[in-house]
């Protein structure tokens, strides 16, 4: 099904430069997805598009995807799958073992982490644990998450690879559109606006950045955050009673989610990413595009794109960070500095990502051949 978010746009990529090369792309969904090409072939199942997504529908779902994928694989003939979660992979076990088809698994995420229900985790635990042991090729987008998995299970060296996230563009904004957008949020000459982006949820940690937006206690300071919910899970009604509380509603702005969210960022002063655990964040990576300092928490996914310690703050100290942005704003040198140091990190992360996925999937790699991050 749809969902906003980096995720999603990666994804979406993948399908669009497969079907470019040619390939004809066949997509198992319980509804149409936002993304054509001639080559590009939803298959949908009506049956499950009628219910609601919940605990139901998951269940509905896994059992139709373990009967149903080898019928429409044996079908359209399919003889490569390539999934972006183990868990999809497990669900194409029977083809996978019985007609012997390549499976090719991306991982995006630690999906222990996104859950702290411990009979979920332990399902999804077998479930990936499976879907990884029918797996030909293992991509991962981080260090970390390389880390992890093969330890989690024992992924041999030869079977995984790392293809981190790339900026999608590098973005320029003419200083009439700033100033309109700047005006738009109703701030005004002098004011310090800091943006920061992504799914509403407890790990993007943006309650840390309006206790933050507390403490500098200056008027002049705003924050827009932008993205929402990816489903209901009541972190945007907490993060807007945060607001309420610490009387920042002038202040703290929730822009939603926009299409392009390098527009909002560029007219900014400062991008911050306080996340506390990630894959390989992509509104990061978007932010490292748009010409402005970025800072981020100094977690191992993060501190892998921005690898200076003056980019990266302790999430166990909040005055480390109050005392950043006050010294971003009173010292230009500063923060032309810091500027510069965020451009010498995006040089890592301008590549062609359509590129390496395609020799990846074509075996024509088996590990990262490019210097985007270092060992």
């Amino acid at each position: 099904m749809h969902k906003e978010g980096g995720f999603t746009r990666r994804l979406y990529s993948l399908y669009i430069t497969l079907a470019q090369e040619g390939h004809s792309l066949y997509y198992l969904s319980s509804e149409k997805l936002p993304v054509e090409h001639e080559n590009i072939k939803p298959l949908i199942w009506p049956s499950l598009k009628t219910r609601k997504k919940g605990g139901i529908f998951w269940v509905f779902f896994i059992i139709y995807c373990l009967i149903n994928s080898g019928r429409v694989i044996k079908h359209h003939r399919i003889d490569k799958i390539i999934t972006f979660s183990p868990f999809y992979t497990f669900l194409c076990a029977f083809p996978i073992m019985l007609r012997r088809v390549t499976a090719i698994t991306f991982i995006r995420a630690d999906n222990m982490l996104h859950s702290k229900n411990i009979l979920r985790n332990i399902f999804f635990y077998f479930a990936d644990r499976f879907g990884i042991k029918i797996s030909q090729k293992i991509v991962v987008n981080s260090l970390k998450l390389k880390r992890i998995y093969q330890d989690r299970y024992r992924i041999q060296e030869q079977m995984i690879c790392l293809l981190p996230n790339n900026i999608p563009k590098t973005f320029n904004i003419k200083p009439s559109e700033r100033t309109m957008i700047r005006h738009s949020l109703e701030l005004r000459s002098g004011d310090f606006l800091i943006s920061t982006s992504g799914v509403f949820n407890p790990g993007k940690n943006f309650g840390y950045l309006i206790e933050v937006l507390k403490m500098l206690n200056d008027k002049g300071i705003k924050l827009v955050i932008i993205g929402d919910e990816l489903v209901p899970n009541g972190e945007r009604n907490r993060l807007e009673k945060l607001r309420r509380q610490l009387r920042l509603e002038e202040n703290v702005t929730f822009s939603g989610w926009k299409n392009d969210p390098c527009t909002l960022i560029a007219s900014s002063d400062l991008f911050i990413f306080p996340s506390r655990f990630e894959g390989s964040p992509n509104s990061l990576l978007e932010a490292l595009g748009c010409g402005v300092p970025c800072l981020g928490s100094n977690i191992d996914e993060i501190a892998e794109i921005l690898f200076y310690d003056e980019l990266l703050f302790p999430l166990n100290d909040i005055d480390h960070l109050v005392n950043k942005i006050n010294k971003l704003r009173s010292d230009f040198e500063y923060y032309q500095r810091l500027n510069k140091l965020t451009r010498q990190c995006s040089k890592r992360y301008l590549f062609d990502w359509d590129r390496e996925v395609k020799m990846i999937i074509a075996g024509e790699s088996n590990r990262i051949r490019f210097p985007c991050v270092s060992q």
